[in-house]
């Protein structure tokens, strides 16, 4: 595919500013940055080239377990997003800023305010991905995680909790009346009195609406229960989508669920994930992603399989298929369902041995959509799936650093600008206007 093309459907675009490109070998390279981790100028600077090229939003992944063993051999630990995303937001002015914060272990009003406070200081750029945790439950003195619809039930009820504090004091309602000595009208800000199973709160939020009204609401998860959720409150998904035919039911799915809810058309985006691997020639980039996979850890492959099903992979030959009976139920697990069903459909529908699931999937992106060729090829699998409607963009996961985020940003975004896939320049200033979202942001 090249050339000019044209679609009514607008592309959207958001990249990973998280430190997925240090897998495998690739922070053992010289230019990986990788000392630069744990403070924000590098991650400043990924945000403000991909301003420069005008993409949505920048994505901020989040973890609340440090896996100490995996620790001797790779990078690992993830700095608090809202800090990192505060400080991208005082050096720049458009790009969308997306962070994880978890509803298993957080309280509405803490996250209703750190959210609301990234949102008022970026002048309505901000946006919260919704995720239910499956572990770090013992830092927050829980014995265990609890189970997948114990933890979609306080989600629920953590989100609706959420929005009603962002809509307890409008901003329309601040005067500013010095000559009557009125700051605010405040029979406009109301308590929200919310009593449920899980919280108590009583309200307001102390902090006023943004010029966006409210941060986006982004979900991560695939699973039956979470894509319900997601019809319901979610304005974009984020989630790990291999095939594109899975991409394509899942965009298929949540487009009707959110119609069903009574939702305009326009106000859900399905923006899986996409692993990069980009070079200049299709040679080179294929070499880059041997040289950067090259010592996968199996042992490593291992660990994260039996963490997503509870059970030992180890007494299974690598090069053996994976039998259904050996796979326990995947409505029976406490941790990633959407995972859990990617791997079994890899063993089971698909007949993939041991170690091509670990090396070829566990191990390089969770499960999400691997991108590897020139820029040409690049532009052309994203136009591909979107003019197909197999999603409405991405989430853009470098796996190695400079040179990916660097062709992206100067090959790869140009050339969908070029075929009008890609708006030429911003056209508004907060998040909610990037994404196009047709919907009130509160209510």
């Amino acid at each position: 595919m090249s050339g000019v093309e044209r679609s009514e459907r607008r592309l959207h675009l958001g990249i990973s500013v998280s430190s997925a490109w240090t897998g495998g070998t690739a922070w053992r390279r010289p230019d990986s940055r990788v000392e630069d981790l744990n403070g924000a100028p590098l991650f400043i600077q990924i945000a403000q080239d991909a301003e420069r090229a005008g993409l949505d939003f920048v994505f901020r992944a989040d973890g609340l377990h440090l896996d100490r063993e995996r620790l001797d051999r790779h990078p690992g630990g993830l700095l608090d997003p809202v800090p990192i995303l505060a400080a991208i937001a005082a050096t720049t002015s458009r790009i969308g800023l997306v962070g994880t914060a978890s509803t298993s272990f957080d309280e509405p009003y803490n996250l209703a305010r750190a959210f609301g406070t990234l949102d008022l200081v970026s002048e309505g750029r901000a946006g919260w991905n919704i995720v239910t945790s499956q572990v770090g439950e013992r830092n927050y003195g829980q014995e265990e995680v609890a189970d997948h619809e114990e933890r979609y039930a306080r989600a629920e009820e953590f989100v609706d909790t959420v929005r009603e504090l962002w809509g307890s004091w409008p901003r329309e309602s601040i005067l500013i009346d010095r000559e009557n000595g009125r700051y605010a009208d405040t029979s406009r800000i109301r308590p929200i009195d919310h009593h449920g199973r899980f919280f108590d709160v009583e309200g307001p939020l102390n902090i006023p609406t943004s010029a966006q009204g409210a941060p986006v609401l982004f979900q991560a998860g695939a699973s039956e229960r979470g894509r319900a959720f997601a019809g319901t409150h979610a304005d974009a998904v984020f989630a790990a989508t291999a095939d594109e035919s899975v991409a394509r039911e899942l965009t298929s799915d949540l487009h009707a669920r959110a119609t069903a809810a009574g939702r305009p058309v326009g106000s859900l985006a399905v923006l899986p994930g996409a692993h990069l691997y980009i070079a200049d020639t299709d040679a080179q980039a294929q070499a880059l992603y041997r040289e950067i996979r090259a010592d996968d850890d199996i042992v490593d492959g291992y660990e994260r399989l039996e963490r997503t099903f509870g059970i030992d992979f180890r007494g299974l030959g690598l090069d053996d298929r994976v039998p259904a009976e050996f796979l326990p139920a995947v409505g029976s697990l406490r941790t990633s369902q959407t995972h859990a069903e990617r791997f079994r459909a890899l063993f089971v529908d698909e007949g993939l041995t041991l170690r091509t699931v670990i090396r070829d999937h566990v191990l390089t992106g969770a499960g999400h959509w691997r991108i590897v060729g020139s820029p040409e090829q690049v532009a052309d699998a994203i136009a591909h799936r979107f003019l197909t409607e197999a999603d409405d963009g991405n989430v853009f996961i470098p796996g190695a650093y400079p040179e990916t985020f660097r062709l992206f940003f100067e090959a790869v975004v140009p050339l969908l600008k070029d075929r009008r896939l890609f708006r030429r320049e911003y056209e508004g200033t907060t998040l909610r206007e990037h994404l196009g979202i047709r919907r009130p942001a509160l209510g």
